[in-house]
């Protein structure tokens, strides 16, 4: 892809796609040896869901400050919502991170691609562009699941580790927020 971000590249390979499920990852993720079978078999098990995902949970070696409990795991984009599957609602509370998600296909017929102007580029932080296509799937009537079988393992860099970090995150994220508030 010739245009920088994220947005661009997944909608870059949802357009090269021939697959009934898209599944996304990010360059600093470690998938887990059996993510791809996870992602079969979670559809399968949940034939009504049109996306799921799972557990992105740091690298074991990360060193947290002790302030940095997982209370604090948004800016870092980590998600444990424990060890049950749970049907999700975005509108009404918290989604998923595309560094652990697939997609039926179909859905971006029905609802369209990752909005560019969501997502970060160069040194911004604090991006909307997973959430808002997760509100736009909820708005659509289509299903969300975290199944936390999905494992996958995230390279947190010690720079987002500190409390300077967090608060750019959520000016950054504040800004987001008010891009996405005004389509």
């Amino acid at each position: 892809e010739e245009k920088q971000g994220v947005s661009y590249a997944r909608n870059r390979g949802i357009a090269a796609a021939r697959a009934n499920i898209i599944a996304f990852t990010d360059d600093d993720i470690r998938p887990a040896p059996n993510w791809v079978s996870s992602v079969s078999a979670a559809f399968q098990k949940f034939p009504e869901a049109d996306c799921i995902g799972g557990k992105v949970l740091p690298h074991p070696e990360t060193k947290f400050p002790s302030w940095l409990t997982d209370k604090y795991w948004t800016p870092l984009a980590l998600v444990d919502f424990g060890d049950e599957p749970l049907k999700l609602n975005v509108q009404k509370g918290a989604g998923l991170v595309a560094a652990n998600m697939a997609v039926r296909a179909s859905v971006f017929r029905d609802v369209g691609l990752f909005q560019p102007q969501l997502q970060r580029v160069k040194d911004s932080v604090g991006s909307m562009e997973d959430h808002a296509y997760q509100l736009h799937m909820s708005a659509a009537g289509k299903r969300l699941m975290y199944v936390p079988d999905l494992v996958v393992y995230a390279h947190v860099l010690e720079e987002r580790l500190s409390k300077e970090y967090h608060r750019r995150w959520y000016c950054g994220h504040g800004h987001f927020y008010a891009v996405m508030r005004d389509e």
